[in-house]
């Protein structure tokens, strides 16, 4: 029968298949793909063999050679075994696509043995977490590499998560459905550093120690001295908070850690002080204390219940008393609250007095009250002098500090004073470090000096879903955006040489890209969000160095000053560090003991988009090229990278135009465009 449909099946017929079918078909040998051609020959429709194959699972065959794209992603079998990919296929109800997906996620997969290996580890799991059967399809899709545990690192876990992290079987079943990578986290090196910051650093009972697990699992896998200690230590600093308080915080809403520093909890604060007219970081301080849930909800949101307050009281400042006064008024939804408003009004009561906060509530996560601890003393122990990153540790007291760095009181004061590295950490007072980030400010105009912002943010299609396998093959996509600052008479001249510059340096763009907003297509392989971000970036400085080499080619003598703004948190970490990328980027080529040296990890780093850049970013900065470089370096201009959030004031005009009305709405809109380039694509192919 298979030589039969070879023979009258035409190739014509073939890519017709694979193009209605591609998706469904992906992993399956070709035979498959003949057969489904044959079956549409004989007037089955498209629709009705996608009805077949999602609903039998097993009717496709899985191909047992590996692809190319999959040996280049890690070590594989020249042959998969048929045994082990018939026995996930039947134990997961899973695709042939989906055990593809699963493979280029994880590839060792192809090493596993079905009886010894992957048969142990799928009961242990389903056993001891009662999980069903779609739930278990569901975490081994979503995080294929549980394959590969051994039967005693499951155990081990159990009993961290039952014994010292005091959790019940079904919380600890309701965190693994929500993160199935919970099971893998290293005791040692992940799970007990992040149970003692809780517990010690931020003073939380460890009675609620299994609700922040249960209820935000996520928080056990970010990084304590990039991500979660520089989270408290901003809402320290805004907030005239201790490290206790933040605590408290943290106990009656763990998911607030998850929120993005620059993105939206800085944001948020600074919209609130605004709105309530708040000077005192202290008063602010109170209301998030009292609302901490606040931080939750978007500017937009507060902003339209402040207007709806302030109509239905018919007085600013009187809104402002009572906000003040209830601040958890802002955490209700907005009809909740015109609801309140209206049966107040229709009772006859006072409105301002209805708006007074009652004795009744939620009930307080910590009923003690949090150790006492002054703000200013608190001391921060950092890998880098004067930095909110890197932080090793955060001490309410220099007494503290010392008892735990195993030092004296007097030694660490003194490391204070001259900024002096002790055992390789650095400590500071909180209230001494600088807040960094560079505003987008309107400056006096100067002939000889043009100021360009350019936005730029990268995404993904389709992206990530808990019910779909990782590996799917995806689309990425840019977006750039030139933002006239106040600074340039001739923005139009600007904006469309820096559109024909991109047109140049971009190999697709998507046709809709107009005026001051451009949308390319991700233009390489295994594109990822990390990988879109920071080509983002690479695209963002090949547009600038276009630009400029044309400018000055007629003629144009200027300085250009360059910002190039990204809401990337993982690109922006990469390039903070500006003498260790103009030190990558004066190398023609790289090796591994320059990563080595940069303390670069080659599998973190994405080097095959780094490098470029980096060359890219000392050619702007005016630095001398390798010997063996036909490019040239670039005079009379400076480009530095910052964080969109760093850039955007609420009161900017440009800002108000934008969906949201506000910095996160316009980095939204930003996102959602870049994503849109990347489904333009998908469906293009």
């Amino acid at each position: 029968m298979h030589q039969q449909m070879r023979l009258s099946v035409s190739p014509t017929l073939i890519d017709e298949t694979n193009t209605n079918l591609g998706h469904l078909i992906e992993g399956t040998p070709p035979s498959d793909a003949y057969f489904f051609a044959y079956m549409s020959s004989l007037g089955v429709s498209w629709g009705q063999l996608r009805i077949l194959i999602s609903a039998l699972k097993l009717w496709c065959n899985c191909n047992l050679d590996p692809t190319w794209e999959i040996m280049q992603r890690g070590p594989v079998r020249s042959m998969f075994r048929s045994s082990a990919m018939d026995y996930l296929r039947q134990r997961l109800q899973v695709k042939p696509s989906d055990l593809h997906r699963m493979i280029k996620t994880h590839s060792r997969l192809t090493g596993y043995d079905a009886c010894f290996k992957m048969k142990p580890t799928l009961n242990k799991l389903q056993s001891t977490f009662g999980l069903t059967g779609s739930e278990m399809r569901k975490i081994v899709l979503r995080m294929p590499s549980l394959l590969g545990m051994g039967i005693q690192s499951i155990e081990d876990k159990l009993k961290f998560f039952l014994n010292e992290a005091g959790m019940s079987m079904e919380q600890l079943r309701t965190a693994l459905l929500k993160q199935p990578s919970l099971i893998q986290y290293s005791l040692d090196t992940t799970l007990r550093p992040k149970a003692r910051f809780f517990l010690h650093e931020l003073g939380i009972p460890s009675s609620l120690l299994s609700r922040i697990i249960t209820t935000a699992p996520a928080l056990m896998g970010f990084s304590l001295s990039d991500n979660l200690r520089p989270k408290v230590c901003c809402l320290m600093r805004r907030c005239a908070l201790n490290q206790f308080q933040v605590g408290v915080l943290i106990a009656t809403s763990p998911s607030l850690l998850s929120l993005s520093q620059l993105g939206k909890i800085e944001p948020t604060l600074s919209s609130l002080s605004e709105l309530l007219e708040i000077d005192n970081p202290h008063d602010l301080g109170q209301i998030l204390m009292a609302a901490p849930r606040l931080l939750h909800h978007s500017i937009a949101s507060l902003d339209d219940k402040f207007s709806l307050l302030t109509k239905s009281l018919q007085s600013k400042e009187k809104a402002i008393i009572a906000l003040r006064n209830n601040p958890s008024l802002l955490t209700w939804t907005l009809i909740v609250l015109r609801e309140r408003i209206d049966l107040s009004l229709e009772m006859g009561n006072d409105l301002f007095t209805s708006l007074q906060p009652s004795k009744r509530g939620r009930r307080k996560m910590m009923q003690q009250s949090p150790p006492e601890a002054n703000y200013e003393d608190a001391v921060i122990v950092s890998f880098e002098s004067s930095s909110l990153e890197s932080i090793s540790m955060i001490c309410p007291t220099v007494s503290v500090a010392a008892k735990e760095a195993g030092l004296s009181k007097s030694a660490v004061i003194e490391a204070i004073q001259a900024g002096q590295c002790v055992d390789g950490k650095f400590f500071s007072y909180l209230k001494d470090i600088s807040e960094p980030g560079t505003a987008l400010k309107h400056v006096s105009h100067d002939d000889h000096k043009v100021s360009i912002s350019l936005f730029v943010s990268g995404s993904v299609y389709p992206g990530d879903r808990l019910d779909v396998a990782r590996g799917q093959s995806r689309t990425g996509g840019i977006c750039l955006k030139v933002i006239n600052d106040g600074t340039i008479d001739n923005y139009e001249s600007i904006v469309d040489d820096v559109l024909a510059a991109a047109s140049s340096c971009f190999g697709i763009l998507v046709p809709n890209s107009t005026g001051n907003v451009i949308l390319a297509v991700f233009p390489l392989i295994n594109p990822s969000k990390n990988r879109c971000e920071l080509f983002s970036l690479l695209g963002a400085l090949r547009v600038v160095e276009s630009f400029i080499k044309t400018r000055r080619t007629d003629g144009d003598s200027r300085t250009y000053d360059i910002k190039i703004f990204s809401d990337s948190n993982y690109a922006l970490k990469l390039v903070s560090n500006r003498d260790r990328l103009l030190k990558l980027g004066g190398c023609f080529a790289y090796s591994e003991e320059l990563l080595s040296s940069l303390n670069m990890k080659r599998e973190y780093v994405n080097i095959d988009i780094l490098h470029p850049l980096a060359r890219s970013f000392s050619r702007l900065n005016g630095q001398d090229e390798p010997p063996q470089s036909r490019n040239k370096k670039v005079v009379d201009a400076k480009v530095q990278f910052l964080h969109s959030m760093d850039s955007i004031s609420k009161q900017d005009d440009w800002v108000k135009d934008w969906p949201g009305r506000s910095g996160p709405g316009f980095v939204r809109f930003l996102k959602r465009q870049a994503r849109a380039a990347a489904e333009w694509q998908y469906n293009r192919q």
